[in-house]
């Protein structure tokens, strides 16, 4: 998921995010099951917070859950992030 951060920037929709937190997961050989993303003041106000096509502007909340594997595991992560200052 730090590599997706990394990536996204300002202007990018919740959408694309989510988009590309998808690709990434099953990039990792794992199946996305759900994703949630959040830009701005949408983080406080949605608990889960499904994507939409606002424009990220200062800093968002990324949410994956995923399935590994036949064994039915799962894992859940979340991450914020702020782009960087400059």
């Amino acid at each position: 998921m730090e590599e997706i951060c990394n990536d996204i920037s300002p202007g990018d929709t919740e959408h694309e995010i989510a988009g590309a937190l998808d690709d990434y997961v099953r990039r990792t050989g794992s199946n996305p099951v759900v994703t949630l993303v959040a830009a701005d003041e949408r983080i406080m106000r949605f608990r889960h917070p499904i994507p939409t096509g606002k424009e990220l502007e200062r800093y968002a909340m990324l949410v994956t859950c995923a399935e590994f594997g036949r064994a039915d595991l799962e894992s859940h992560t979340v991450r914020p992030f702020w782009p960087p200052a400059g």
